[in-house]
């Protein structure tokens, strides 16, 4: 497998622990700075960030993976 190929099947599984990583830091952090309504602040936070930042990423990676079942759906129509 050559390494462009690699690194596009690692990047959707960087993305998800990526995500975690900033729910879990946003919620340590509202949960320190404000209690029970900090940890709240801090998961409207990250759900805030994580639409933003990592979204469109997810978007791309769900319309590759749509163009690809289309792809096979197409090779096995055109074999049968």
């Amino acid at each position: 497998m050559p390494l462009s190929k690699f690194i596009i099947a690692a990047y959707k599984p960087l993305i998800e622990i990526a995500l975690w990583v900033t729910l879990l830091l946003l919620l340590i952090a509202g949960d320190y700075a404000g209690g029970f309504v900090g940890l709240i602040i801090g998961g409207v936070l990250w759900l805030i960030i994580a639409t933003v930042l990592f979204g469109a990423l997810l978007l791309l990676i769900d319309i590759q993976e749509r163009v690809r079942n289309i792809e096979t759906q197409k090779q096995t129509q055109t074999e049968s």
